[in-house]
């Protein structure tokens, strides 16, 4: 699901061709509540077109309907989206369970993204951490001007490198990394990239981590049985180390995998996220018993040492 506030388009103004701007014609007569919006309503909108890029089978497209855009990759399925009035909130639901991984590493230093989407965590991670470095590696060049031109992505080469290559390719060039989280987004058109069916891939991100860093990754399975060959691979490099949580009425998995031990005394944990509150949207209270009811518990312990 993603979030939009409700309104009226003004007759004859749903099909006035869009601006990277928002125009006062898109613009919501009435902002009075908020409401989910599914996928299927997004794409059954008269909404309109920014920006398509169509050439060599690389398809591309930026959508716009009130105050919401959203990026497609020549499928239906929307790769991400923005409120353009709230661009660091997270619109799709699987992203603030991503956001988990504050629980277990409140402050990182260092973030290594593959996959830049809509540049959703890109946005919301630069303004929760002033000093977070992002390396983000993506294979398709023109995604980085097409976030940053509609997609407020932050133009600020201090704190953002751009690696714009195949991910397995990166990692095989790499001899190791000192990254304290590892985000892992990647969708193809269809399915999950080859790679990320192979234990190889996880290992590498292994070696890009510190001794206390964390994967995040989004996988998006078709069936359980998908789901348990992708969590034997993560949980044979990560020592067992790994936990789940699903995204209700959706195939995304989102596993969080640990190199070294992490506290895992659930009453810890709930001490961090009253700490943490609500931030930008994410409920970290509601985090921890996601985390509790979705993984094994023993003895008041999630099974992280």
């Amino acid at each position: 699901m993603v979030w939009v506030y409700s309104y009226r388009v003004p007759p004859g103004r749903d099909e006035v061709p869009g601006t990277p701007a928002m125009s006062e014609a898109r613009k919501p007569e009435t902002q009075t509540e908020t409401r989910a919006v599914s996928p299927d309503e997004l794409l059954a909108a008269r909404a309109t077109v920014l920006f398509r890029h169509d050439k060599h089978g690389d398809t591309l497209s930026v959508h716009e309907w009130g105050n919401l855009r959203w990026l497609q990759f020549g499928s239906p399925a929307i790769q991400s989206a923005m409120r353009s009035d709230m661009p660091t909130a997270l619109m799709l639901s699987y992203l603030p369970l991503m956001m988990a991984v504050h629980l277990f590493l409140p402050v990182p230093r260092h973030l290594l993204l593959f996959g830049l989407g809509g540049g959703a965590i890109v946005r919301h991670l630069y303004a929760l951490h002033p000093r977070l470095q992002f390396t983000v590696v993506e294979n398709r060049p023109l995604l980085g001007e097409v976030c940053q031109d509609y997609f407020a992505l932050p133009r600020d080469p201090r704190r953002i490198a751009f690696c714009f290559t195949d991910a397995m390719d990166w990692l095989r060039r790499q001899r190791g990394g000192d990254h304290d989280l590892v985000m892992v987004d990647l969708y193809g058109r269809d399915s999950l990239p080859f790679f990320m069916y192979e234990e190889a891939f996880y290992q590498l991100c292994h070696t890009q981590l510190a001794s206390n860093g964390v994967l995040a990754a989004n996988l998006l399975v078709r069936d359980e049985e998908e789901l348990a060959y992708l969590l034997r691979h993560l949980r044979q490099v990560f020592d067992g180390r790994t936990l789940c949580l699903n995204t209700p009425g959706q195939h995304n998995v989102i596993v969080l995998a640990f190199r070294g031990e992490a506290e895992g005394r659930l009453a810890i944990l709930r001490q961090r996220a009253e700490a943490l509150g609500v931030r930008l949207g994410v409920d970290y209270p509601r985090l921890v018993e996601r985390l509790r009811n979705a993984n094994p518990v023993r003895n008041g312990r999630l099974p992280l040492s």
